[in-house]
């Protein structure tokens, strides 16, 4: 992307009230741009813990293409 341009992405996320062993509570999201492989970190705005759905086939907790 070119500096000063914008695009838009989506967070989708399964976000719980339970504590503990299977759920994480996010401080940065990595990022990666499209046509990039380095990813940049966005502080994580919404608090809370979610559920960790490591090797999920289709997790609840997702983000999709980036300016899709």
């Amino acid at each position: 992307m070119a500096p000063g341009a914008t695009t838009d992405f989506t967070i989708t996320l399964r976000a719980t009230t339970q504590t503990g062993s299977g759920t994480f509570e996010p401080g940065l999201v990595p990022i990666t741009q499209p046509n990039e492989k380095t990813p940049f970190s966005l502080k994580w705005p919404f608090g809370g813990a979610v559920t960790q759905q490591d090797g999920a086939p289709h997790p609840a907790t997702s983000v999709n293409p980036i300016g899709s």
